[in-house]
């Protein structure tokens, strides 16, 4: 991913000399994530009317895996004399860090609830997970039931 920002412009003065020093950034992020997740839920669910179905529940994810991350920064420097004289060469801005095998969380606990509808052999579901460290997922599942 190459994201450019918007370039950054610095106005100075000092010693007979006034100008302005611009600088034109970027920033390239590579990501390999790699994740194996094992869930184990007990879930429960009542049907009323064989129309609408209720589900509640709660679980644990068992994640392994590792993340790397490579960040590069970098952009050209220019410099323009307004007044006065000096020798200042155009210039560059590198700037560079990494993650290597981040371990994710290994153990997540969610709860879990849902509402369903029955038409005939057609079955909808949306569930929701929440998990407390990192927020809610939200589903869709569509089954035919025979």
């Amino acid at each position: 991913m190459v994201y450019e920002f918007d370039p950054i412009s610095q106005s100075f003065s000092g010693g007979g000399v006034t100008g302005t020093m611009t600088v034109d950034p970027s920033a390239r992020f590579k990501f390999e994530t790699t994740t194996y997740t094992v869930p184990v839920d007990i879930v429960t669910s009542f049907q009323l009317l064989w129309l609408l179905n209720l589900t509640a529940g709660a679980g644990v994810d068992f994640v392994f895996g590792h993340t790397d991350l490579t960040l590069t920064t970098g952009g050209s420097v220019n410099t323009q004399i307004n007044s006065g004289s000096a020798n200042i060469n155009p210039g560059s801005i590198t700037i560079t860090g990494e993650t290597d095998d981040v371990s994710p969380d290994r153990v997540r606990p969610k709860i879990m609830a849902g509402l369903g509808l029955q038409l005939g052999p057609v079955k909808i579901d949306m569930p929701v997970i929440y998990y407390p460290s990192a927020g809610a997922a939200i589903g869709l599942t569509a089954a035919f039931v025979w």
